[in-house]
């Protein structure tokens, strides 16, 4: 995988919304804006885990996968996105 591709792209959303945020002064609606543009990113990698899931010949509940992308979510804005990486790579029950 291209490590600076992921980068690349988050920092694209960033710019993006930095652009769209500008264009109001109140926090509740930027607020909102980022929460939105957050659910399309967390559909969109729902639907990837679900390829990857398929991939390996398994299935999950679309609630089950949502729940996955969230904690992956938490963790990069906690610890990083190497982190959550390496949260998504260890083998099921591997720490």
């Amino acid at each position: 995988m291209n490590n600076d591709l992921p980068q690349h792209a988050a920092n694209k959303v960033r710019r993006a919304l930095d652009d769209v945020h500008q264009l109001t002064d109140d926090p509740s609606e930027m607020m909102r804006i980022s929460i939105l543009a957050a659910g399309v990113c967390i559909g969109q990698a729902a639907g990837f885990m679900r390829g990857m899931i398929e991939r390996d010949g398994k299935d999950a509940k679309t609630e089950v996968i949502v729940d996955e992308i969230l904690k992956l979510v938490r963790t990069t804005a906690v610890k990083g996105a190497d982190a959550a990486w390496r949260e998504l790579t260890l083998p099921q029950g591997g720490s």
